[in-house]
Formats: structure tokens, C-alpha cells, sequence
């Protein structure tokens, strides 16, 4: 009978702390694969995780304190932003396509130069905040303007 009293008041003293945690939900609003690593205060998360555009992951801390998020454009993402980039260059080498594939230049130039900055930007961001016991954070990612960006909240 001990034995069961003491399992139910581990149970108890674990449903109670697992209560009482923080919660950072990290998103991926951006259309391209980001790789997110999390730094918790407790020292949980600290593994990297590839979010897919329109993604989420959430992490639970038991302990108050800073934590940071770390946004990396993935290598994939990028791999495909070069091969599109070199075929919009084929494109414009020979106008003829113009007809054949309905893109008009203006637009495939347009679309080169987008592309061209943002394997120019940045590919790695972070942003920091501090986790509360009680209380949900939020780290936010985007690739507005051709450039990774992060907002902790």
C-alpha cells in the first residue's frame, strides 16, 4: 500500500511541474524549409530540427530564463533558389522561350533578381527573449523581402 502511495504522489508531483512550464512555439511562415535550433533555459531543445514553410514545433520549459532561436535558410532551400536562378538565366539567353513558356522577360528578370538577393542575404538569424513559468512565447519566421528574418515575442 506505501509503494502505491508513493508511485501516486511521484504521478501527482510530475502532473503538477509538467503544469507549471513555459511554452515557446516557434513558426515557420516563410514558404522554405529552416532549420531552427532552440536554447532553453533548462537546457532543453538545444537539438536542431528542419521546419517545413508553414510549419510549427513547440517546447516546454520547466525553468525560467533566456532562451534563444537560431533561424538558418535550409541548404535545400537555397540548392533550390541556385537551380532556379540558372534556369531563369538559360531563359533569358534565348527570347524564343518567351512565346513557348508564357513568362514574359520583365517577369523572369524580376523573379532573378529576387532570387539573387536572397542567396545574397543573410541565411542565419536569431532572436532571443526570457521564458516565464505560466506563460507562452512565440519566435516567428519569415523571408520577406528576400531576407530571413525572426521575431521573438
Amino acid at each position: 500500500m506505501k509503494n502505491h502511495k508513493r508511485l501516486l504522489a511521484i504521478l501527482l508531483a510530475l502532473v503538477i511541474s509538467s503544469l507549471a512550464c513555459g511554452q515557446l512555439t516557434i513558426y515557420n511562415n516563410s514558404q522554405y524549409p529552416v532549420r531552427v535550433i532552440v536554447k532553453l533555459p533548462d537546457g532543453n531543445g538545444t537539438d536542431s530540427i528542419v521546419l517545413k514553410g508553414g510549419g510549427a514545433a513547440t517546447y516546454y520549459s520547466d525553468t525560467d530564463g533566456p532562451y534563444t532561436v537560431t533561424a538558418v535558410l535550409d541548404e535545400d532551400a537555397v540548392n533550390e533558389m541556385i537551380n532556379l536562378r540558372s534556369n531563369l538565366q538559360e531563359f533569358l539567353t534565348v527570347p524564343e522561350l518567351e512565346e513557348l513558356s508564357g513568362i514574359s522577360v520583365s517577369d523572369a528578370v524580376n523573379e532573378l533578381i529576387s532570387i539573387s538577393k536572397t542567396i545574397q542575404s543573410k541565411y542565419k538569424v536569431s532572436c532571443s527573449g526570457v521564458l516565464k513559468e505560466d506563460e507562452d512565447a512565440t519566435a516567428s519566421i519569415s523571408v520577406p523581402d528576400q531576407q530571413i528574418k525572426i521575431w521573438c515575442h
